[in-house]
């Protein structure tokens, strides 16, 4: 039986509690570590995750908080195309390398992002939606399904 599964593990508190309440998640992303992802690939450095400033371009959404309360978010973008540059990694390439906070963390974030690409339009009505709650919600805007 396979009980240690490297890509089930986590060390992060996904913190619902959290989810909507945006002064909160403004003053966590101050402090964060914020995770870099471009279409399906990592900021690496030194074979870990490169943790960015609150600079970065993307869309927020949150990951949790680990032990020590520090919060954790991915931003995510798509490259249109552009070239990206070998500072990126996908998880298939670094993932055997991620400490487990590092590697449940960038499940998550892939695992988001993936889905808000997948799932632009209403189930209900068709309409396209938008992120809320941090990432962990789409909202339709015509029927407010």
């Amino acid at each position: 039986m396979l009980l240690n599964l490297p890509l089930s593990r986590s060390e992060l508190d996904r913190a619902a509690h959290l989810r909507g309440d945006e002064a909160a998640l403004a003053d966590l992303w101050q402090r964060a570590k914020i995770i870099e992802l471009i279409d399906d690939q990592f900021r690496i450095k030194d074979e870990a995750l490169d943790f960015v400033s609150t600079e970065v371009l993307g869309d927020r959404f949150f990951l949790g908080i680990d032990k020590v309360e520090t919060p954790y978010f991915v931003a995510y973008r798509k490259s249109g195309g552009a070239p990206i540059g070998n500072e990126f990694q996908s998880l298939r390439t670094i993932g055997k390398k991620l400490n487990d906070l590092e590697i449940g963390a960038a499940v998550h974030a892939l695992a988001l992002a993936q889905w808000h690409e997948s799932h632009p339009r209403c189930a209900k009505c068709g309409e396209a939606t938008v992120v809320a709650m941090a990432g962990a919600v789409r909202k339709c805007g015509a029927c407010a399904a």
